[in-house]
């Protein structure tokens, strides 16, 4: 709900200070303030590499840690699973949502950073979002919230989204056909745990009543 409160207060923010005039974005960023790995983006014909590929590399390690060797770790995925049952062991359910929802910002800010300094070199004005965030809950739930599923989840997200930018100027395909098959796979991923409910549904609909 409050995407866009934060988006146009950026807008607002970059209008005051970083305006950069006659254009719709900032000014751009000073090459000392830039992560690209110049020797490598030349190895690698021209493309935009980064360090934040290497940060985030040790983020998913550190998320895998956290998650899995902490206390605060356990009890965001106990919320998660179940929020009444851990109120019942005397979780503080609204404090560790707000802690989840606190370090995903914190991890989508530092996303959010890289995409400036390492990419675009400026940050641009526009009506919506990038689509970035959204598109982090797809990798999420794709990867099923384990630190190597969201590696393995990204890493092929990331290679349809990148190659639908060739298929749509070299060979002509649509940059939705793309869009589509994402949507489809993220679909029947989630799909099994419908599938599941249902037959839980019947299944307990056609056991034996007493008497």
């Amino acid at each position: 709900m409050l995407n866009f409160i934060a988006l146009y207060l950026s807008h607002y923010l970059i209008r005051l200070f970083m305006d950069q005039p006659g254009t719709q974005r900032s000014t751009l960023i000073k090459d000392s303030a830039s992560i690209n790995i110049g020797w490598l983006s030349e190895r690698m014909g021209g493309a935009r590499v980064h360090w934040g590929f290497i940060i985030m590399l040790f983020a998913v390690l550190a998320y895998h840690i956290y998650l899995n060797r902490s206390k605060s770790g356990y009890e965001i995925r106990a919320v998660g699973l179940n929020p009444f049952a851990s109120k019942y062991a005397g979780m503080k359910v609204p404090a560790v949502m707000i802690r989840a929802m606190m370090i995903s910002g914190l991890i989508g800010g530092l996303i959010g950073s890289f995409e400036v300094l390492g990419v675009f070199k400026y940050i641009a004005i526009n009506s919506t979002t990038s689509g970035i965030g959204f598109d982090g809950i797809a990798v999420s739930l794709l990867g099923g919230g384990t630190g190597l599923g969201i590696l393995l989840s990204g890493t092929l997200i990331g290679l349809l989204t990148y190659g639908a930018q060739g298929m749509s100027f070299g060979a002509g395909v649509p940059r939705e056909i793309i869009n589509m098959v994402i949507a489809f796979i993220i679909f029947f991923v989630a799909a099994s745990g419908i599938v599941r409910s249902i037959l839980y549904l019947f299944g307990k609909n056609k056991q034996p009543k007493e008497g």
